[in-house]
């Protein structure tokens, strides 16, 4: 079983039993937690904040305790399996590419708050990824930005013109804003 592609036009041609779901309950069950800022995700923010030299503090140790808190929020239980994964060669910390690797890392720990590391994506360009195959908007690239609604074009004319003269004149998706990297 493999996880669905993204962003592909016949997805819809890919039958369920060939495709994994999130099935446990603490992503799809109804009482599952949305916490508004996790333990993970707040040693991921100091531990890129380290190696910003933004605070003086261990990148590797705020990395570490990062996934290690990410790992016990997904219910792995198992240490032994939570220092082999961040022993793995491919995660252990190294400063080289350290930024790389908490934001990489970030990502994954974030998979049910997309818009937050779409805004982190955005703000640093990592970690890599590519766009959808099939693609919607104009340059089939990974939007950087939501379209203004319809709504506020129509009811907030004098302002939805001024912002779109601070985007360059388009109120489309790949209309930078001005914090994006």
């Amino acid at each position: 079983v493999r996880g669905m592609p993204y962003g592909i036009e016949a997805a819809g041609d890919i039958p369920n039993a060939e495709v994994s779901f999130p099935g446990f309950p603490a992503v799809r069950g109804q009482d599952a937690p949305i916490p508004i800022f996790s333990l993970a995700q707040i040693h991921f923010m100091r531990a890129e904040a380290a190696i910003r030299g933004w605070i003086n503090e261990d990148a590797e140790s705020l990395y570490n305790a990062a996934i290690m808190a990410s790992m016990s929020q997904w219910g792995v239980k198992d240490q032994s399996s939570i220092e082999s994964f961040i022993n793995h060669d491919e995660i252990k910390y190294d400063a080289s590419n350290g930024m790389e690797q908490v934001l990489t890392q970030k990502w994954v720990a974030l998979y049910t708050q997309g818009h937050e590391t779409w805004a982190d994506w955005r703000r640093t360009g990592m970690p890599e990824l590519l766009p959808a195959p099939d693609a919607l908007n104009d340059s089939g690239q990974i939007p950087v930005r939501q379209g203004y609604p319809t709504s506020e074009r129509d009811l907030n004319g004098a302002n939805y013109e001024a912002a779109l003269g601070l985007l360059g004149g388009e109120d489309n998706l790949d209309s930078k804003l001005w914090w994006d990297k």
